[in-house]
């Protein structure tokens, strides 16, 4: 028996520290989610996909109409119509001013003013609300134009802007304005026309592998299940046996009966024990990394780079129990195995256009029956529609699109696909390590679709026997979402 296979042995002090680490980390992220560091945004916080759709209605109304294309088209933001705010979401400055502009936009300065007065933490809001009350030669009218060039995102400073010159009468400031937002039109809007076309172009693409994929995998199947060879029958032995050899004539060198059945017996792939202690040491080493980055008091700015350290601390962890119990050859065990070239390539972008379409069917079901879309309350979407910064954004979408991918699926595909499959079989290995996946990310709004994306990724990995094609799907969904959240929110 290898070393490393005595370290995977299970006993019963290691199950008495993986329950008490589970219970600290549990009870860590418990005191983070109640307490004034808490792990999740703020209270009145808006989510990262408020800020999305109340933009992309913003942009449309804003610059819809310079744009021939745009105009009498119907647009949906892909994040669903925001429910409508609560208090403490209209106190949020973010979220204040840009429902004040659309305020504006709709003609009606008297809900603006109130939304501007009842924003907390920016002064500047209150000189605009000022301004949008006051009288058309009145001093605040003045203020509230010079605070108005400082507003925050572009879209609400013109719409903002367009009601102060309108009403304070200067046309021909009213005119450089217009003039403005027909040369930002076509830039601004892009990003949402690229995401539209390249959204529909993919989901396209997903129903055609469905449509032709489907028949042929079901003719595959039949062909498979019914077009067997019949097996030859077997002769029975007809000639005398010879007498087997007394133990004393056994061959000097033979090898001795522990070692051979070692080497036959089946893989049982590392034991659910050291699965667990893998998952614990990521997210208990994550979340002690994220408690002494808060408790340096950090700037919004280095959130990115934060972030970026924060999963290579959890990713060093994990990594270090997994060699710790399974040896050095810890990688193969945990998946990183060759993969024919041809698999890198064709797996993944079949495995993601095949999600596409089947990824929506359940957003939309969980719509209907939520009577909203579904929203991630992941923090990280909100630190990338936030990112002002290229070297933030090129950190963010590391972090994301390759980082992320690496270190879940040598945990949730390598370590843990390995040890439940020869236990309880592929399916339910598939089904398991998947629904660990989505519920480890403590995002109940879209845990149906994590799920989805485990699957996928789980099925990948064992057409491939390796875990290279999950990663790179990993790596295009993140990467996509990156992309998408950084065009929208550009």
């Amino acid at each position: 028996m290898s070393e490393a296979s005595h370290r995977d042995r299970p006993s019963w002090a290691r199950y008495l520290a993986l329950l008490l680490a589970a219970a600290g980390v549990i009870g860590l992220s418990i005191a983070l989610s109640r307490g004034d560091g808490s792990v999740v945004a703020e209270e009145g916080a808006p989510s990262a996909q408020e800020i999305m759709s109340l933009d992309l209605q913003g942009k449309m109304r804003v610059y819809g109409r310079h744009v021939p294309a745009m105009q009498g088209s119907a647009f949906t933001s892909p994040f669903g119509s925001p429910e409508e705010p609560g208090p403490a979401e209209k106190r949020n400055p973010r979220l204040a001013v840009r429902l004040a502009a659309l305020e504006l936009l709709n003609d009606d300065p008297d809900g603006a003013r109130g939304l501007l007065l009842g924003a907390e933490g920016d002064e500047r809001l209150a000189e605009l609300a000022a301004g949008v009350g006051a009288e058309p030669d009145a001093p605040l009218m003045d203020e509230a134009l010079d605070a108005s060039t400082r507003v925050q995102p572009l879209w609400a400073r013109r719409a903002i802007r367009l009601h102060l010159l309108d009403r304070a009468g200067k046309e021909e400031a009213l005119a450089r304005e217009e003039g403005l937002i027909a040369s930002e039109a076509a830039e601004t809007l892009i990003g949402p026309v690229v995401v539209g076309v390249g959204f529909m172009v993919a989901l396209g693409i997903g129903i055609m592998v469905w449509l032709i994929g489907a028949p042929g995998l079901v003719i595959w199947w039949l062909t498979r299940r019914y077009s067997q060879p019949a097996e030859p029958e077997v002769q029975p032995y007809a000639y005398p046996r010879p007498e087997a050899l007394p133990a004393t004539e056994a061959a000097p060198d033979a090898p001795a009966a522990d070692e051979v059945a070692d080497d036959t017996a089946p893989d049982r792939g590392p034991t659910l024990l050291t699965a667990a202690e893998v998952l614990v040491a990521f997210f208990g080493a994550q979340l002690l990394a994220g408690l002494g980055y808060r408790a340096l008091s950090p700037s919004a700015a280095s959130a990115p780079y934060a972030l970026f350290l924060i999963y290579l601390t959890a990713s060093a962890a994990a990594w270090a129990v997994a060699r710790w119990r399974l040896g050095p050859d810890v990688l193969a065990e945990m998946g990183f195995r060759s993969c024919p070239a041809w698999k890198l390539y064709a797996y993944p972008m079949l495995g993601l256009a095949a999600l596409l379409p089947v990824y929506l069917l359940v957003a939309f079901v969980i719509s209907q029956f939520a009577e909203a879309p579904p929203q991630s309350t992941n923090p990280a979407l909100g630190l990338m529609a936030g990112q002002d910064s290229w070297l933030g954004r090129i950190v963010m979408f590391v972090t994301v699109a390759v980082a992320a991918p690496l270190a879940e699926e040598a945990m949730f595909r390598g370590v843990l696909y390995d040890s439940l499959r020869p236990r309880i079989g592929v399916i339910g290995a598939i089904l398991g390590s998947s629904a660990v996946f989505g519920l480890v990310h403590l995002d109940p709004m879209v845990t149906p679709q994590l799920i989805l994306v485990g699957i996928a990724a789980a099925i990948l990995r064992e057409l491939s026997d390796s875990i290279w094609p999950s990663v790179i799907l990993h790596g295009l969904g993140n990467g996509a979402v990156t992309v998408l959240v950084f065009l929208l929110s550009a």
